[in-house]
């Protein structure tokens, strides 16, 4: 799950962001791609 962290990190940085919706959409992007895939961590 680091990987989305230093994902959404570098879209804040990239597009000069704040943290706080470089957060937000590292949230999403967990939610959304683990949701999918919830089953089969577990």
């Amino acid at each position: 799950m680091k990987i989305f962290y230093i994902f959404s990190a570098f879209i804040a940085q990239k597009y000069h962001l704040q943290k706080k919706f470089s957060f937000l959409i590292f949230f999403l992007l967990n939610s959304f791609i683990t949701a999918p895939l919830g089953p089969i961590y577990k």
